[in-house]
């Protein structure tokens, strides 16, 4: 076969029915205007990378920070007329479980808010929560727009009332004071009492008789500090 004597200035549209068995060395004459996909997918593929990353590109949010471990939390009698009036504030733990009621600095309807108050205080918060540790009790209030109650607004009956049958049990407080460190630390300052600092991290004053114990007289007194308290015979007590 020999070559045409007039070649076309272009090659023809068909494609040839003889193909080379090699590829060209020249470049096309008419390359393509634009890219095989006119349309990006719009979806991604459902076929999982074959190489997925070792750990999200995210990282995981922070946790919130412990209840303060360093201190231990205030819990304070529910009213000063409750059954644990004589010993109105004890220390706790913030592992411990006690009673929770919340206070809140704006109104809320159905909470309870005495004269003396800045605070609306509820115990129902939706529900009566007992036995909780202090980073639950937190969370409990912070749920509805509310706060931990201070020792003093507690002490102030700002939640008395509040439902639960709590005036007479002891609640948590977000106030806090420092762990003992040592039976120095304990040291009361009555001469009668035997100060010591336990591992949790609380004081023990025990009366260990060197004098007399004076005693609140009734239940249904307010004495001030514990029921039963040791006393140096020189002190003046009513009889």
């Amino acid at each position: 076969m020999s070559p045409t004597a007039n070649p076309t200035g272009s090659p023809s549209e068909p494609p040839s029915r003889n193909p080379s068995s090699s590829p060209s060395t020249s470049p096309t004459l008419k390359p393509s205007q634009s890219p095989t996909t006119l349309k990006p997918t719009a979806s991604p593929s459902s076929i999982p990378s074959a190489s997925p990353t070792s750990s999200p590109s995210t990282p995981l949010p922070t946790p919130s920070p412990m209840a303060s471990y360093g201190f231990l939390h205030k819990v304070v009698c529910g009213s000063t007329n409750g059954n644990c009036r004589n010993t109105p504030v004890l220390l706790a733990n913030v592992d411990e479980g006690h009673n929770v009621r919340c206070c809140s600095d704006n109104e809320k309807t159905g909470w309870v808010k005495k004269a003396q108050c800045d605070v609306w205080g509820e115990s129902h918060i939706p529900a009566c929560n007992s036995a909780k540790t202090y980073a639950e009790a937190e969370a409990i209030c912070a749920a509805s727009d509310a706060r931990v109650c201070t020792e003093s607004e507690l002490l102030d009956d700002c939640t008395r009332g509040s439902g639960c049958g709590y005036d007479d049990e002891r609640h948590w407080s977000s106030t806090t004071a420092p762990k003992c460190t040592d039976d120095a630390s304990c040291d009361d300052g009555l001469p009668c009492t035997a100060d010591s600092c336990g591992i949790d991290g609380k004081c023990t004053n025990e009366a260990i008789g060197c004098g007399k114990l004076v005693a609140c007289g009734s239940t249904a007194n307010e004495c001030v500090g514990p029921a039963v308290k040791g006393a140096d015979p020189g002190e003046l007590h009513e009889v």
